[in-house]
């Protein structure tokens, strides 16, 4: 929550304070935006097991929660605010397709540890069968989407529209 709160909070005490007479006003609130998604440290787990260690459990998830949540919103923020005059189709685009070629990696990495995972459990239960699927469907997903996606550079998104979706596969 802080994450994303702390953003637009940051945000909005920047436009107040920045005003709109300055030059850079715009490059100074997008810092101010940026700066805002940045999560929690771990000082706050300091304080609860000093203060409150029963707690210390839910405090160490929320900032591992933050810090998951943190990391695609920054990426995504920082390459949005960064390339703020180019054509933003193009650029989620390439955000879209950075995205599975991770998405794409991180799969196979689950689908070894499952079928690793597959020796000791055995296959006969439904449950874990239906976790192997669901995997594999979600990597095959990925690489299906890379597969048609517009390639950087060589295509625009309004040349792919022109075209009803086709891509070049």
């Amino acid at each position: 929550m802080k994450v994303i709160v702390c953003a637009y909070v940051t945000y909005a005490f920047g436009s107040l304070f920045i005003g709109s007479g300055v030059s850079l006003a715009t490059t100074l609130e997008n810092f101010t935006f940026l700066y805002g998604m940045i999560p929690t440290s771990s000082a706050p787990l300091i304080f609860c097991a000093q203060y409150a260690p029963e707690t210390s459990g839910l405090v160490a998830t929320a900032i591992l929660s933050g810090l998951v949540l943190a990391g695609p919103m920054m990426y995504g923020a920082a390459f949005f605010l960064e390339n703020a005059d180019l054509d933003m189709a193009a650029v989620l685009a390439n955000v879209v397709l950075t995205t599975m070629v991770v998405s794409v990696i991180c799969g196979i990495v689950v689908i070894t540890l499952i079928a690793y995972m597959f020796r000791a459990w055995g296959c006969g239960n439904e449950q874990r069968t239906l976790l192997l699927s669901y995997a594999l469907v979600v990597l095959v997903y990925d690489a299906l989407t890379i597969a048609i996606s517009i390639e950087p550079g060589n295509m625009g998104c309004t040349e792919f529209r022109v075209r009803n979706g086709w891509s070049t596969m």
